[in-house]
């Protein structure tokens, strides 16, 4: 059974998704990064198709999560939060295509599936993958702990 975490962040401008498998002791990891263009839809297409791409390569999946970015003390919706929020909601919709358990969940919601709060959580997402994949890796981990 594999387990799916999916982080999205906005980069220079474009939106990068972080996907880590967890698949018994396997662990892999993927990386999409938008094209440098001023469209919106290729940027959000770009990073679907190769989300698209990775899950149909996988089989058994159990359950995917999608962390839910954090938008800090100030929030509103700014270009950047725009962007993310499109690029999650794009990131949601290839997901359930491959997996019918497809979560979404908030820093503090990661936190309580893995069961020791979201530091924690972070902790051993380190653990099991460089640290610039913890908030895929930690959403992978809350997605093979939760029922």
């Amino acid at each position: 059974m594999a387990y799916v975490g999916i982080a999205v962040r906005i980069e220079q401008g474009k939106p990068r998704l972080r996907g880590v498998v967890l698949d018994g002791t396997n662990v892999a990891t993927f990386d999409y990064l938008a094209p440098d263009t001023d469209d919106v839809a290729e940027k959000i297409i770009a990073i679907s198709d190769g989300l698209d791409g990775r899950l149909s390569a996988l089989s058994a999946i159990e359950r995917i999560v999608v962390r839910q970015g954090d938008d800090g003390a100030r929030g509103g919706l700014t270009g950047p939060t725009v962007l993310r929020l499109r690029a999650e909601g794009a990131a949601i919709y290839i997901a359930r295509q491959y997996c019918s358990d497809v979560r979404v969940f908030s820093g503090p919601q990661v936190g309580t599936a893995c069961g020791n709060g979201l530091a924690d959580a972070e902790e051993q997402a380190k653990k099991i993958a460089a640290a610039k994949w913890k908030v895929a890796a930690s959403a992978a981990l809350a997605a093979r702990s939760v029922k």
